[in-house]
């Protein structure tokens, strides 16, 4: 081969470097080349044997220059194929992997719209439910308002109502002390027997001294139910007589008992002795005696 030559190595068919198309093209081309390379020695030959001088000798060269060009830019074209197909390659690769960053970024998406959704549920939820704890609060809170201005008005009933039982009070304690002067100018007498246990009726007054609460007797009238159980008008609740004594009620006034009389005044005695005299028939309405 002449100088300057570039020996075009076949095609290495099966061993992944190039595909099938480029292999023939560069088997093609090495057969090429060597046809060219026999043709350039039989050419030389037949120049030798004739004598002809170097400067007159017909030379090939620019083919074989040609050919080598070729085979330089065929091996050029072939790595820029397996560059592109790298680069395809890479770039599917890429766009699985860029695919995938997709999916998982859906998927995110989708996980946070619906914890997104379960905190808007679970918002709506605890506000329906403090919506309701406020009602229930609100209610009970006018409820509480209204029971306040009740008992404000029952203490205010209370208050007029205790200031005129004070009055009855102080009237019966003068009462009491005129009494007990005029049973202490009585004569001794033997003690009487302790009356049996009464039990109390319809009508009857029983009193009751709480000094935790009223610093002074209460009436209340008592009303009998059956099997044994005793009301008292004013209060609530229905107790035996036993329980209600427990809580320091006593008998005060039976209901058959006959209120309790004032003695006659001098006058009172005095009209009533004049009202009484005998008539004397003799007498005659104007004053005069009859015949």
């Amino acid at each position: 081969m002449g100088e300057g030559a570039t020996i075009v190595e076949p095609a290495r068919k099966g061993g992944g470097v190039m595909s099938d198309e480029h292999a023939d093209f560069l088997d093609g081309l090495h057969v090429v080349e060597n046809e060219l390379e026999r043709v350039i020695g039989e050419l030389d030959e037949m120049q030798d044997r004739r004598g002809i001088p170097a400067l007159d000798r017909v030379s090939l060269n620019t083919l074989q220059w040609a050919l080598n060009k070729l085979a330089d830019d065929l091996h050029d074209a072939i790595a820029e194929i397996r560059k592109a197909r790298l680069e395809v390659v890479s770039a599917r690769r890429g766009e699985e992997d860029a695919r995938e960053v997709r999916d998982a970024a859906c998927q995110l998406h989708l996980f946070e719209c619906r914890k997104h959704s379960a905190e808007v549920e679970r918002r709506l939820a605890l506000e329906k439910q403090l919506a309701e704890v406020t009602a229930e609060r609100d209610e009970a809170r006018q409820q509480q308002q209204a029971e306040q201005l009740q008992w404000a008005s029952f203490y205010n009933g209370l208050g007029a109502e205790l200031h005129k039982v004070k009055a009855e009070r102080d009237g019966l304690q003068r009462q009491v002390a005129e009494l007990t002067e005029k049973l202490g100018e009585l004569p001794d007498e033997e003690d009487e027997p302790f009356p049996e246990p009464y039990p109390w009726q319809d009508g009857d007054t029983v009193s009751s001294r709480d000094v935790k609460i009223l610093p002074y007797d209460c009436l209340y009238k008592v009303k009998r139910l059956s099997c044994g159980r005793v009301a008292l008008i004013g209060l609530t609740g229905m107790l035996s007589q036993a329980d209600w004594e427990k809580h320091g009620f006593t008998l005060h006034r039976k209901a058959s008992d006959m209120p309790e009389l004032q003695p006659p005044t001098p006058q009172q005695v005095a009209e009533f002795a004049a009202v009484t005299e005998p008539i004397d028939d003799s007498v005659g309405t104007d004053g005069e005696e009859e015949s």
